[in-house]
């Protein structure tokens, strides 16, 4: 509430309601590599990432070699998934692939997968 007095000695007051977001957002990812295909698809959930937002995925191998991926987007139910990404041209061996969005409340969240 937030109260004044006028010029004529009157008093005036307003107020107004906001919801608080107090839910952390969270993201989850996972990796599954098709090795005879040189194909990945890479899959999550999250929290409190609004729909129709989007995942940025980050690919890299044990070369150092990174491959990004934007656009994937997140769907009403939280999920997000991309599937036949080509990853022909990374090295063989170990890849992470690294999650980031943002939260409702414009704050990143990340998870990482191997």
């Amino acid at each position: 509430n937030a109260s004044a007095e006028d010029r004529n000695g009157n008093s005036v007051t307003d107020s107004d309601t906001d919801n608080m977001d107090a839910t952390d957002g969270a993201l989850t990812v996972a990796l599954t590599v098709d090795d005879n295909a040189e194909t990945a698809s890479i899959s999550g959930t999250t929290t409190d990432v609004a729909p129709g937002s989007t995942v940025t995925l980050t690919l890299t191998d044990s070369a150092g070699t990174v491959q990004v991926i934007t656009g994937v987007t997140v769907n009403a139910d939280g999920s997000y998934s991309i599937d036949g990404v080509d990853i022909s041209g990374l090295v063989d061996g170990d890849i992470t692939v690294n999650a980031s969005a943002e939260d409702r409340n414009g704050n990143s969240v990340n998870d990482s997968d191997t």
